[in-house]
């Protein structure tokens, strides 16, 4: 009867301490997987996508029309201000691969401005030509002068000479020792001597006619040859006008949209051109570079401003380079309908803004590009963490 009531109460004194020590093993449990669940909710994350803006934006210089790039003014790298010339776009009527009628007309126009140098060429070495020959028949009269203007010298000479005679002869006439005969040939001979002389003057006086009237000629070379030459100018300036006006509609400049250093050249010189086409990208001298995701509306509880997010960019990789830091600077209150995936199917997001630090991370300063694609981490914390505590 003893061991009876010994069992029955060793069985009454170990049942109480078996189940207090199974509510004790439970509890210790739901705590450890209470923990659990909360370390796992703190730290998990799901990723999602975004790209790279910067801020101010990144300037895209267009082709107003199709046609050529004919001309850049700049080069990549180079620093621009706005208003700066960019590049130079002609051949509104050529397409891709299509510049041969704007080709062909300036081909033309050039053709008929180097005939007029020619022409030009041409005149004025034949105006050159005329006037030397000219001058050497001036050369030749004025020798011509020279002899005669000697010889009228000599002529004179004689003349004074056989006048003198003349009177001699008439003096001692009247006295007379000397015939009438020789009197009157001594007369002859001292009016030939001064007819001689007044001869060559004469003489002299045509050749210095002749001389004027090659110098006039000479001027009228001069001025025949300005004037065709002014006549070819005046055609070679209504060409070019008529080139200047069949490119000035075709051909156009255009201007940098702001100040900035240009990043990219897409086309260049020579290229053809659509309208719309990206030729080039300027990027702004000082600027922040903005991580932008759109977050599923099921996740937006788990992103507030000024939360600190890892960005993995897709052009550094995170296991070389490491994450970036991304700080949370603006959540959009209303929610934006957009398409998921490849399927057509659409879905509620909400826009996140973050602007990225690259302190703590690889990743080159200079290196980041706009349009640069990447994932964000969102912690599912505030999502269902918490509810299991």
């Amino acid at each position: 009867m003893s061991k009876e009531t010994g069992l029955g109460q060793k069985l009454r004194l170990t049942t109480p301490l078996k189940w207090s020590l199974i509510f004790v093993t439970l509890g210790v449990t739901a705590l450890i997987l209470g923990l659990i669940f909360y370390l796992a909710g703190r730290f998990a994350y799901e990723e999602v996508g975004g790209s790279i803006e910067f801020d101010p934006p990144v300037m895209t210089s267009i082709a107003p029309e199709a046609g050529t790039i004919s001309r850049l003014y700049v080069a990549e790298n180079q620093v621009v201000n706005q208003d700066d010339k960019l590049f130079e776009r002609s051949d509104p009527r050529a397409g891709r691969g299509d510049v041969g009628l704007r080709r062909s007309l300036q081909e033309g126009y050039d053709r008929s401005l180097d005939l007029i140098d020619q022409q030009r060429l041409l005149v004025s070495s034949q105006a050159d030509q005329r006037t030397k020959e000219i001058e050497a028949q001036i050369e030749g009269l004025k020798g011509e002068i020279e002899n005669l203007t000697a010889q009228v010298a000599d002529t004179k000479r004689i003349a004074d000479r056989t006048s003198d005679d003349f009177d001699r002869a008439t003096k001692i006439s009247e006295r007379g020792f000397i015939s009438r005969n020789e009197l009157t040939d001594r007369e002859v001979a001292a009016i030939s001597a001064q007819q001689s002389v007044e001869n060559l003057l004469l003489s002299i006086a045509s050749k210095e006619q002749e001389v004027r009237a090659l110098n006039a000629r000479v001027s009228l070379v001069a001025l025949d040859a300005q004037q065709q030459a002014a006549t070819l100018e005046a055609q070679k300036i209504e060409i070019e006008a008529r080139a200047e006006t069949s490119n000035e509609a075709s051909r156009s400049d255009v201007l940098a949209p702001g100040s900035g250093r240009v990043s990219v050249i897409s086309i260049a010189e020579g290229e053809p051109v659509e309208k719309g086409d990206a030729v080039m990208r300027i990027t702004p001298l000082e600027f922040r570079p903005r991580f932008v995701i759109f977050v599923p509306i099921d996740l937006a509880g788990g992103v507030t401003e000024g939360d600190d997010l890892k960005v993995e960019l897709a052009s550094f990789p995170s296991q070389q380079f490491g994450l970036v830091r991304g700080r949370v600077t603006s959540v959009s209150s209303a929610g934006l309908r957009r398409q998921v995936g490849s399927q057509g199917g659409q879905g509620m997001f909400v826009i996140v803004h973050l602007v990225l630090d690259l302190s703590d991370s690889e990743v080159p300063p200079n290196s980041l590009r706009e349009g640069m694609t990447g994932t964000a981490r969102i912690p599912r914390l505030r999502r269902f963490g918490i509810s299991f505590l």
